[in-house]
């Protein structure tokens, strides 16, 4: 299993190095959830850093694609064709522009919350990409029944921020208008929700995307790592909206945990001292519930 790291900017790659097998980037033109942009020569430069320490590149396209979008995506993609460069997308027309130029092999499809058993990730095989991710919203059992029928790489977030809800609206700015606010917040990465009937915080971003309402918590499949690290070809730990120095620590703990394999809840007890926020939400069971449990 492979290690893959965010890395908010080129300076960090020295740090985040000897941690991981690779990196995934974010540009604000085609990532629709990240708290750094790299620019297309910043990009490059860690291309070729990745390459020369044997690590593996991606960009995080997840944007929702609409037709003006189109020639942007693939001026970017042509600048970087003949590279090591790989693509994690969600939208299909990514993929077709991938294909265009004869380089599926070098996409990832993560769809969030589609791909939820081994028929889909089947389905996939044909068109030739490199792997997908499956959904979090199963339980690791379900990614371990995946991982020994798959016919692609599997990808899978193990830590990190979720998003459980997202708009191309920008709503934070709607609200703004029309309730006469003042302060200007549409740009914050500060600002959260909170129910009347749930404790929880939700944090809420808008930007050009859209509007992203995260899950409560950090995801953390670190007490159960056992059951499907052997069917897992790329775990992704997602530093994003995270303390980089905590987040530096926390990959750290990951990485020693997979070689003493036998202590992963003492592994987990050094990352609740970093984040006293972990959640582990649907990995050891269904994730179905009744109208009256809220």
């Amino acid at each position: 299993m492979k290690f893959l790291c965010s890395l908010p900017n080129v300076l960090a790659f020295n740090e985040i190095k000897d941690l991981c097998d690779g990196v995934i980037m974010t540009n604000a033109s085609f990532s629709s959830r990240y708290d750094s942009s790299l620019t297309n020569s910043e990009i490059l430069q860690i291309v070729k850093r990745c390459n020369t320490h044997k690590m593996e590149a991606f960009i995080l396209m997840d944007m929702m694609v609409f037709d003006n979008d189109i020639q942007l995506i693939y001026d970017f993609i042509n600048e970087f064709k003949d590279t090591n460069l790989m693509y994690i997308f969600s939208d299909l027309a990514v993929f077709q522009i991938l294909k265009e130029f004869n380089i599926t092999k070098k996409g990832i499809y993560n769809p969030s919350t589609l791909i939820a058993n081994y028929v889909d990730c089947s389905f996939w095989a044909p068109f030739k990409i490199k792997g997908l991710f499956p959904t979090l919203e199963i339980p690791l059992n379900d990614i371990n029944t995946i991982g020994k029928n798959k016919r692609l790489k599997i990808f899978y977030k193990g830590f990190g921020m979720n998003v459980m809800f997202h708009s191309k609206r920008k709503l934070l700015s709607t609200y703004k208008e029309y309730k006469n606010v003042m302060y200007d917040f549409t740009s914050s990465n500060d600002l959260s929700l909170v129910e009347e009937t749930r404790s929880e915080s939700y944090k809420i971003i808008e930007n050009n995307h859209g509007t992203h309402i995260y899950q409560p918590g950090i995801h953390n499949i670190l007490p159960a790592l056992d059951i499907a690290i052997d069917e897992l070809d790329y775990l992704f730990l997602d530093g994003t909206f995270l303390e980089w120095n905590k987040y530096l620590e926390a990959v750290s703990i990951y990485k020693e945990a997979t070689l003493d394999m036998d202590r992963l809840n003492y592994y987990n007890d050094k990352l609740e001292v970093l984040f006293d926020n972990l959640t582990y939400h649907f990995l050891l069971e269904d994730s179905v519930f009744k109208k009256g449990d809220f």
